[in-house]
């Protein structure tokens, strides 16, 4: 997870002149890696004059808490992102300035920076392999007109040999120029009695050696009908975003299409995200023909949407629809009607890979109807072949609910 790792309220917390470097994490599902992170809570912490470099996911990152202090530290040499936030609140997140970012290629920024509530100003930031640098897609003078790092500046730090990882500072560094304190980071490690540090010292270490990547995951399958999981809980192998004011995503026994259980979507008004709550699957299905089943029940206030997507940055989308105001749409195309507080069923069917025609096939059974069959809907993005990312959002901004049932998943590779 991290090389420091803090979670919940820590009033008076600092972490300061450690040194942490080779972080790595063996990643077959999710991230992790980073060299300070502050998990879930993590409230007044301040993170300084650290030396952090050659981590795997970031020399950085908070997933959610509130003004925390980061400042005067040397970040190196992330392999995946440098700097990550994850989630905006309603309050400051954490301040990040006077520090010295360096990397060698890749995104500076991952997560979430386009706000107000995470404070970034008189920053160094240099990235060794010559690509321009962006801050979330803006180049620096239009990223400092939306506010954020007044007083920094994208300069060579000149380190002695940052390519050697020896950090120190040449005389004519123009770290001064953003208020950087160079800090000893010989006196890191060990401290107290001279027989404690000599022990430590004379501990010589091997060299570090990472694991081979892990082999990818085989592709996800689903036959869900929410039966085995407890009410009130998410349900297995989805990532849930909810935001806790007044919106929720979990398994109730409220109603079923079949059986007992269901999963509900409760949304509601003025929401950080328009999406909330939402949940996604990661089915790496990257051949074959996929089908998704799912039995769904509205409300007239509900506005929801399913995606079908890859992993691209940008993704590109494959199967998708809409519906709102009781009507389903694909493309801005009205299709048909889905009636309110009754179960309709879906079936959505795709080619992916090589040979993938672009088009995808859904079914829609309304109870006492016969089932409505759409073929040679577009893609919603003409190249889309690999469905990485299967979803269903709630986007209404207002008090209502959608239910989902007897969720299915399936891919026939040839």
């Amino acid at each position: 997870m991290g090389g420091v790792y803090t979670l919940g309220p820590s009033e008076g917390t600092t972490v300061n002149h450690n040194v942490i470097h080779d972080v790595w994490s063996y990643d077959r599902y999710g991230r992790g890696g980073w060299g300070l992170y502050n998990d879930e809570g993590s409230t007044h912490i301040e993170l300084a004059s650290n030396l952090v470099y050659r981590v795997k996911t970031g020399t950085y990152h908070q997933h959610y808490g509130r003004d925390n202090i980061v400042r005067n530290n040397i970040l190196a040499f992330s392999d995946d992102g440098q700097l990550q936030r994850s989630r905006v609140e309603g309050h400051v997140s954490f301040s990040f300035s006077n520090n010295l970012v360096i990397w060698n290629g890749g995104r500076l920024l991952e997560g979430t920076w386009k706000d107000t509530n995470v404070l970034v100003a008189s920053n160094l930031y240099w990235d060794m392999s010559g690509e321009p640098v962006k801050f979330a897609g803006l180049g620096l003078d239009d990223w400092q007109k939306f506010g954020q790092d007044a007083g920094s500046v994208i300069a060579d730090p000149l380190f002695v040999n940052a390519a050697q990882c020896d950090f120190r500072l040449r005389d004519s560094s123009p770290a001064v120029k953003v208020g950087f304190n160079p800090f000893d980071v010989s006196i890191a490690g060990v401290y107290g009695d001279r027989v404690w540090r000599q022990l430590a010292a004379a501990k010589i270490y091997p060299p570090v050696k990472f694991a081979p990547p892990p082999p990818p995951p085989p592709p996800l399958e689903l036959k869900d009908d929410f039966e085995a999981t407890p009410v009130g809980s998410p349900p297995a192998e989805a990532m849930v975003s909810v935001e806790g004011k007044g919106d929720s995503l979990a398994i109730t026994d409220e109603m079923a299409a079949g059986g007992k259980h269901s999963l509900r979507f409760q949304d509601a008004p003025g929401l950080q995200a328009s999406f909330n709550p939402h949940l996604y699957y990661l089915p790496r299905h990257h051949k074959g023909l996929t089908g998704c089943s799912f039995d769904l029940r509205i409300e007239p206030a509900t506005v929801m949407y399913h995606e079908w997507r890859d992993s691209a940055a940008p993704y590109r989308v494959g199967p998708s629809f809409w519906i709102r105001s009781g009507k389903l749409s694909v493309a801005g195309k009205e299709l048909l009607t889905i009636p309110s507080d009754q179960w309709v069923h879906f079936v959505i069917a795709a080619q992916l890979g090589s040979e993938s025609d672009h088009v995808w096939i859904l079914c829609v059974t309304v109870p006492g109807q016969p089932a409505q069959v759409f073929r040679q809907l577009g893609n919603g993005s003409a190249d889309w072949q690999h469905l990485d990312w299967l979803g269903f959002v709630s986007q209404a901004d207002a008090k209502t609910v959608f239910y989902l049932d007897n969720l299915e998943l399936t891919n026939r590779a040839r």
